[in-house]
């Protein structure tokens, strides 16, 4: 069974303000108080709320995420590779999302399929 994803108009209506203005105060816009914003963070984290991440990507016109394809993650070779990728991307801001053909061409083209889906910023 699935929950309910929690969204900023539900924050919004517990508060009694604008999805706007949840919207500002959750990217820390300097048009929102501090106390409001303080105020929208105790209740999202009470309600559970989770970024959109795909969502806020499309927004900014970029995503912090490059994907990567390689045949087999537990070859000893892909692991390090993995490794030092990480190693660059992530002090640069950036999370890796790793996906395995399993030498196989067909999951290698849905895989392709997923990571262009997901908007990364880049393929490796």
């Amino acid at each position: 069974m699935f929950m309910k994803r929690v969204t900023i108009i539900d924050i919004a209506t517990a508060l009694g303000i604008t999805p706007s203005t949840v919207s500002r105060a959750l990217t820390g816009s300097s048009r929102v108080s501090e106390a409001t914003r303080q105020k929208v963070q105790e209740k999202a984290e009470e309600l559970g709320y989770r970024t959109n991440v795909v969502a806020s990507s499309l927004r900014r016109g970029r995503s912090d995420t490059v994907g990567m394809l390689v045949p087999r993650i537990n070859r000893n070779f892909f692991s390090h590779v993995i490794s030092a990728v990480e190693e660059v991307l992530n002090p640069a801001g950036y999370n890796l999302l790793i996906c395995q053909s399993h030498e196989r061409s067909d999951i290698e083209k849905q895989a392709m399929k997923v990571l262009l889906n997901n908007r990364v910023a880049g393929i490796i």
